[in-house]
């Protein structure tokens, strides 16, 4: 078999799948198709030596703020998660129930990263450092509901800030 792709010479830390150590990670159809020692350079098309370097799956980090230039702490997932190695992100936060389809719509869709949302309870998410819930009207726990229902693929909890 032809791989696509071959990882060679790193160091694997996989805990899930029990690897650790130098092993080559061959790629094809963009799926994982051998984990061993040895892999020859030549059964793929393409080479990547990764010695000295650490290879991973991709990590998740679930505290983070991405709805960028909308939030007061947004920042470019993919741009970050491209050099950090993050392939899923858990929004905490930044979009509340008014803000959230336009999240989906701006951040999510057009990410090549996983994200996923902790919907603010306030309806207008972090706007501000600490403005969301200076009116308690901005707490509409029947829009929230509404919101959660309709986005469940993307929603994962809650965000209360005490």
């Amino acid at each position: 078999m032809r791989f696509d792709l071959l990882i060679k010479g790193g160091e694997v830390l996989d805990p899930g799948a029990g690897y650790s150590g130098k092993i080559d990670v061959a790629v094809k159809r963009g799926r994982i198709a051998a984990v061993e020692a040895n892999i020859p350079a030549e059964s793929a098309f393409d080479v990547i030596d990764a010695s000295d370097q650490y290879v991973t799956p991709g990590l998740i980090d679930i505290h983070a703020h991405l709805y960028k230039n909308v939030t007061y702490w947004g920042i470019d997932a993919d741009a970050i998660g491209s050099q950090a190695g993050v392939t899923t992100w858990a929004d905490a936060g930044s979009a509340g129930a008014v803000t959230l389809q336009g999240f989906r719509d701006y951040v999510i869709a057009p990410s090549k990263v996983r994200i996923l949302s902790f919907v603010n309870i306030s309806s207008i998410g972090l706007v501000a450092q600490d403005y969301e819930l200076t009116n308690p009207e901005y707490c509409n726990i029947a829009l929230l509901k509404s919101m959660v229902n309709r986005h469940r693929d993307i929603v994962v909890g809650i965000k209360l800030r005490a």
